[in-house]
């Protein structure tokens, strides 16, 4: 199908042509004014005459928009002049009458009608439109993935903000598309849209495009940028296909996923150690340092710790990662099966009785797990008394076995043992059978368990 704009050129040139054309003078009009030259020789009048038919029996060939206007500016005023007074002298010397033109005054042509103006300024603004047309659009190649960035054990997802890539063809120069960030469905972070153009022999790849040509073809990936100023890499896919693509033809529609990732440190405005994501999202002041150190939730551990032990700020916790973390111990080296100062007592129960695994206290132990023989209703039974540390542990367990032979120990409460006191601070159990009965309770131990 022809553009449409060719018929509206087409139009254009042809009213203007109309108004390019001689206009008739009525032979009754009055004459121009006197002047002080006149025509009177029957030779010249008679050439002035055959000028006038041969004006008038003019075959005009057709016109191009540009040279139609080219035409109009530059010799327009001097033609028309012309062309008027060979006109009007045909008219009067046909009537016997002299005709007289001014010498030195410019003959002065009637303004064109306003149409003509019109024709003239449609078909300069139309010409240009009549061009080499652009490729015919294809579906376009789509890139999306995640944006994350990782530091101090975290890892978090971009949804906010605009991506900048630079795409170089396989032909022709570097183009930019952009993207806005968005929370996607399935941890995603953004969608990219790539033109792609099918352009058959005489037509012109539109700018920003990339061809769908019948061979594949390798594109560049570029810089990548997050709000302008980010710099980012491809996580996946990895190797050479982080940085290049083939498309063809047949793939039209071509989607894949890759991946990207923030490169350096999370941002941090107040310079605290806790990045602005962290703040914004427990309510905290990113330009404000101080609060890095308090401790919302009195567990013993400020915010900056919380941060870097991966607990919650509004959360008590104390477990035996901070503990150790306090005591100058890495968890990776110490586990809580260790014994670090070697005095007999694994690490676990020096954290679940409060001692210090950096120096020997074996002796505190009969104090923090106390073995005793006490009465209850009447009869003797064997009672362990544990003594709680004053800051409450988490992810900690406490439980009292019971044996009558060293062999086989029970936790069973109420055939094994029976627990008279266990809060926070306190637990005591004794035995479920008293020592005058036939096969006391003997023996009492103090299990603990860390949990992860």
């Amino acid at each position: 199908m022809k553009n449409p704009l060719s018929f509206l050129l087409a139009a254009a040139v042809r009213s203007a042509r109309a108004c390019l054309r001689p206009r008739s003078v009525n032979p009754t009009a009055t004459p121009p004014p006197p002047a002080e030259q006149e025509t009177k020789n029957p030779t010249v009048a008679a050439g002035i005459t055959a000028l006038g038919r041969e004006e008038e029996g003019m075959v005009r060939r057709p016109l191009s928009a540009a040279a139609l206007a080219e035409k109009a500016v530059t010799s327009g005023r001097r033609a028309s002049r012309q062309v008027n007074r060979v006109v009007y002298r045909k008219a009067h010397e046909s009537l016997g009458e002299t005709v007289r033109f001014p010498s030195t005054e410019p003959v002065k042509l009637p303004r064109p009608p306003l149409p003509c103006v019109a024709a003239l300024l449609s078909a300069l603004l139309l010409a240009p439109a009549v061009l080499p047309a652009a490729g015919f659009t294809e579906p376009p190649i789509v890139f999306y993935g995640s944006i994350t960035q990782s530091n101090d054990g975290y890892t978090i997802l971009y949804t906010a903000g605009q991506i900048e890539w630079t795409i170089t063809p396989a032909t022709g120069p570097a183009f930019r598309v952009r993207s806005q960030l968005a929370d996607l469905p399935g941890n995603l972070s953004y969608r990219l849209e790539i033109p792609v153009e099918k352009v058959p022999s005489g037509f012109t790849l539109s700018a920003g495009s990339l061809p769908a040509s019948s061979s594949a073809l390798t594109h560049t990936r570029g810089v990548v940028t997050l709000d302008g100023n980010t710099p980012l890499s491809v996580s996946f896919p990895t190797g050479p296909a982080a940085t290049a693509f083939t498309f063809t033809e047949n793939q039209r529609g071509k989607t894949e996923r890759v991946d990207l990732a923030v490169v350096g440190p999370f941002l941090d405005t107040d310079g605290d150690g806790i990045p602005d994501w962290y703040e914004d999202l427990h309510g905290m002041d990113k330009y404000d340092p101080s609060d890095a150190l308090l401790d919302r939730d009195g567990d013993g551990a400020n915010a900056l710790t919380e941060y870097l032990q991966h607990t919650n700020l509004d959360v008590y916790e104390f477990d035996y990662s901070r503990w150790a973390a306090l005591r100058f111990l890495p968890a990776t080296q110490n586990p809580p099966a260790a014994d670090s100062d070697g005095d007999g007592i694994p690490n676990a129960l020096e954290f679940a009785l409060d001692l210090d695994p950096n120096k020997p206290d074996a002796a505190l132990l009969s104090q923090r797990a106390a073995v005793t023989v006490a009465p209850d209703a009447g009869q003797q039974y064997v009672t362990m008394t544990v003594t709680k540390p004053a800051q409450k542990r988490t992810k900690l367990t406490y439980a009292v076995e019971a044996s009558t032979d060293l062999v086989t120990w029970s936790v069973a409460e109420g055939t094994a043992v029976v627990t008279k006191v266990n809060t926070d601070q306190q637990l005591v159990v004794r035995g479920a059978r008293p020592l005058s009965g036939s096969s006391p309770t003997r023996y009492l131990r103090l299990r603990v368990e860390v949990l992860p």
